[in-house]
């Protein structure tokens, strides 16, 4: 059964840092110190059986095993390779039995094999080690507090790094947008430690690394579904042949995690996953969420605040569909109901451009241009579509109609896009209509230097002299003069 939270107020302008971060370390260890951690166990394997070591060791777990039986080395000659390598599975999943060896208790010092066993358990232990899994993973039986920390970020194979970051994806963005960064990064850290913890408080004698992040990953769960416990959420499920959304409260996601990871420990089948883990980190995740209840302004509980409907596009669609039945009436009467919702969309601004196209000598077809150059002007990134429709607009219409400000912000445009020529006649007309237009000597200032930006001299001293010409008592003026006039300085 999966079951994954979903919300739809995550951005990049406000990136997942830690999310990422924490995802891009795990994948950097996985590929550079995991790589050969197969080959090194197999190599650790081979030498305990190609050695001998599995002849002398696995004998004294059998007797060690049937304590109330004769104690008889021979059986050794009775054992195969497979048998050998079964018991030798087992016995390294005994505590007891590898206590008592690493104490010399099972093979003591007067036994005529102890020097020989000795080196070679060395030797087997040495290259068992160089596993990057095996040294750093977490084994409650011989607890080392490091591994706690670097058993978080090691992974058996490439499934299980898979999976794990997919589900520290969707939960981590969430938690980082909702506790902020480096608390959530404290707390990632906190269950994780936690959910080992808890684990060897069950299983304290066993020998096997526990690895992977999935502690850390059900403690961000059981937080998430209990700091936002009375939210209605949007989850995601699937039982395997079906799946679909349904909208639930966000404790109802904790209880089905834990009941979940109850029924595979008592009921699943066997498997090398640590679920008493996940219900550890499960519980340490629920335990910290209600301690972030409690800290004023601590969680941002508008992460699952409904995504406002989208009744823009709808009505886009039910007019472009109206044109498409050459409806072209009905379709502009959609469109303008669509500008009292939202004035600046461009998308609805051009299609109405294009449909006044074909009569051009409306006012109608005036406005739009008007609004739709407007809106365009006011990012750098529409600078080419605002000149091509003006353009357009420029061979459709027989007199240009658009206000004064407006073309001056074209003029803008038109500098900032290389083109000072055409900006240029644009200003010399407004000019004749209008000297004192605001903003005109500012853009024969713009034209200027679009002018020497393009190499042309010439052009840009004519234009500059026309300023000081037509505009003496103005700022732009006045910084032109003193350029050309460096002594008149302020000097420091």
């Amino acid at each position: 059964m999966l079951i994954i939270p979903m919300t739809n107020k995550l951005n990049w302008k406000t990136p997942p840092v830690m999310t990422l971060s924490i995802i891009l370390i795990t994948v950097f260890v996985f590929f550079v110190f995991q790589g050969n951690d197969q080959l090194r166990f197999i190599e650790a394997e081979e030498y305990y059986l190609e050695s001998g070591l599995a002849a002398i060791e696995v004998p004294y777990y059998i007797d060690f095993l049937n304590p109330t039986e004769k104690k008889s080395f021979s059986k050794e000659k009775e054992l195969n390779e497979k048998k050998l390598y079964e018991h030798h599975l087992k016995m390294e999943l005994d505590f007891a039995f590898l206590g008592k060896l690493k104490t010399n208790e099972i093979i003591v010092a007067i036994d005529p094999k102890f020097s020989m066993w000795k080196e070679m358990r060395a030797e087997y232990e040495n290259i068992r080690d160089k596993s990057i899994s095996f040294k750093y993973g977490f084994k409650p039986a011989y607890f080392e507090p490091v591994t706690l920390f670097t058993s978080m970020f090691l992974h058996g194979n490439f499934g299980h790094l898979i999976g794990n970051i997919i589900f520290l994806w969707i939960v981590g963005c969430i938690l980082e947008a909702g506790c902020g960064r480096f608390r959530y990064a404290a707390l990632y850290i906190i269950t994780g430690v936690s959910s080992q913890i808890f684990f060897k408080l069950i299983y304290f004698n066993s020998t096997v690394p526990l690895i992977g992040a999935s502690g850390a990953i059900a403690g961000l769960m059981g937080m998430l579904a209990l700091l936002f416990g009375k939210k209605t959420i949007k989850v995601f499920y699937s039982l395997g042949f079906f799946f679909d959304y349904i909208r639930i409260r966000a404790i109802f996601l904790f209880l089905l995690w834990i009941g979940n990871e109850l029924i595979q420990l008592f009921w699943g089948q066997a498997s090398n996953v640590a679920y008493v883990a996940h219900i550890g980190g499960l519980l340490s995740g629920g335990l910290c969420a209600l301690i972030l209840l409690r800290i004023p302004n601590a969680v941002d509980h508008t992460i699952f605040e409904n995504e406002v409907k989208d009744i823009i596009s709808p009505m886009i669609e039910e007019a472009l569909e109206k044109i498409a039945r050459l409806d072209m009436e009905g379709g502009k009467i959609k469109l303008y109901e669509v500008l009292k919702k939202d004035p600046n969309n461009i998308q609805v601004l051009i299609q109405l451009f294009r449909l006044y196209k074909q009569e051009p000598e409306k006012q109608e077809f005036h406005e739009i241009c008007e609004r739709l150059l407007s809106s365009l002007i006011t990012k750098r990134e529409n600078y080419s579509q605002a000149n091509e429709l003006f353009k357009e607009y420029q061979d459709t219409v027989r007199t240009i109609k658009l206000s004064s400000r407006l073309l001056v912000g074209l003029c803008f445009v038109l500098c900032e896009l290389n083109n000072p020529e055409k900006a240029g006649k644009i200003i010399i007309g407004l000019i004749k209509n209008n000297k004192n237009l605001p903003g005109l000597p500012t853009a024969l200032m713009k034209i200027s230097f679009a002018f020497k930006k393009k190499g042309n001299n010439e052009n840009f001293k004519k234009c500059q002299a026309y300023l000081c010409a037509k505009y003496p008592h103005t700022n732009e003026a006045f910084l032109i003069l003193n350029s050309m006039n460096p002594e008149t300085n302020i000097k420091s």
